[in-house]
C-alpha cells in the first residue's frame, strides 16, 4: 500500500482516518493510496510491546494480525510471547504495520534495518556516525 503524506510531523497525533480515492479514481495495479493531512506517528517502543496493545485497540487476535499481514500464526505468536528466539525483523514490522493501517515506519525495528543498510552501503556516513559517537565518550 502506497502511502501519500503532507504536513507537519505530530509524533504524538491520534492516526486520521485515511481518505481513499472516489470510485473514478483510477486505481490500477492494485495500488491504493491514501491522503493524509499529517504524517503518522512513529513509536519508539518495542514491536513485542506494541503489538499486543494495537490487537486489544481493534479487537484483533494474532490470528487476524496475521493473516492480514501475510505472516506465518505461529510465528508470529512467538516473535509476541518471545519463544524461540524468534523477533521481528524489518519485513515483520513492515507487514504489520500495513496490516494495522500504520505507516511502514511504525515499528522501530523497520527504522533500525534501514539506518543498518544505510550505513553499510555509505562508507561515508559509516565513518562519520563513528566519529561523532566516539566524540560523545
Amino acid at each position: 500500500m502506497d502511502y501519500i503524506l503532507s504536513g507537519a510531523r505530530k509524533p504524538d497525533a491520534a492516526v486520521p482516518s485515511p481518505i481513499w480515492p472516489d470510485e473514478g479514481v483510477n486505481t490500477s495495479k492494485a495500488v491504493r493510496v491514501c491522503i493524509i493531512d499529517t504524517v503518522l506517528p512513529q513509536t519508539d517502543k518495542p514491536f513485542v510491546d506494541q503489538v499486543p496493545r494495537l490487537l486489544a485497540e481493534r479487537g484483533w487476535s494474532i490470528r487476524k494480525l496475521a493473516a492480514e499481514a501475510g505472516i506465518d500464526p505461529s510465528y508470529l505468536w512467538k516473535v509476541l510471547r518471545r519463544r524461540g528466539y524468534k523477533t521481528a525483523g524489518a519485513r515483520v514490522a513492515e507487514r504489520t504495520a500495513v496490516a494495522l493501517g500504520l505507516p511502514v515506519d511504525y515499528f522501530p525495528e523497520y527504522r533500525e534495518k534501514i539506518v543498518i543498510e544505510r550505513i553499510k552501503a555509505d562508507p561515508a556516513i559509516r565513518d562519520d556516525l563513528y566519529d561523532r559517537m566516539i566524540g560523545e565518550r
